[in-house]
């Protein structure tokens, strides 16, 4: 829990930072900054309200400093986090300046999954909301077949060391966690 509120920290605090940069860096490089703020926010947010339901969204750590923080209902975090995803595809490059930092293609499967998620949320079992569904459907198809990214050629060794490469990556990964060892 606190972990991803340290994300979100993080990520308001280097938002707030690179738009007070302004001149100082490109327009390109201040959106493709910007788009993985709101990428990684968005991921804290979406595992934050997958465990724990209703949470409180901070999007201003200074502004908000003050205030009693509540939590939100899952609708407005929900809401929040789509909004998070569709700002990193519009800000995100289609190919990354590092093999290892997310891209249009990764934000565009976090937000496919995200509307495929929220279709089914507060509905009968069987029920979905189509316009989520379809959403979903589109942006995961754009990504499927645009993206230049392949299946693995072995189920297998996506659970083995054989096919990750030295960033802990294989040839289908549009976004993961890296684990390191942890050392004293």
């Amino acid at each position: 829990y606190k972990a991803f509120y340290k994300i979100i920290s993080q990520s308001n605090i280097a938002m707030q930072n690179i738009e007070s940069s302004k001149g100082q860096i490109s327009d390109a490089i201040r959106n493709e900054a910007i788009g993985e703020c709101h990428f990684m926010r968005g991921m804290a947010y979406y595992f934050l309200v997958s465990n724990w339901g209703a949470v409180p969204v901070v999007y201003d750590n200074i502004a908000q400093l003050g205030d009693s923080v509540q939590r939100n209902t899952i609708e407005s975090v929900w809401q929040f986090i789509i909004r998070d995803f569709q700002t990193a595809v519009n800000d995100l490059p289609v190919t990354a300046y590092q093999s290892w930092r997310v891209n249009k293609w990764s934000a565009k499967a976090m937000l496919a999954k995200m509307y495929l998620t929220v279709s089914g949320l507060d509905k009968t079992e069987g029920n979905r909301d189509q316009n989520d569904l379809d959403s979903a459907k589109i942006l995961a198809g754009d990504v499927v077949h645009n993206s230049g990214m392949t299946l693995d050629p072995s189920y297998y060794d996506l659970f083995t060391s054989a096919s990750n490469n030295s960033a802990n990556n294989n040839p289908e990964s549009l976004f993961s966690l890296e684990w390191m060892p942890y050392s004293n």
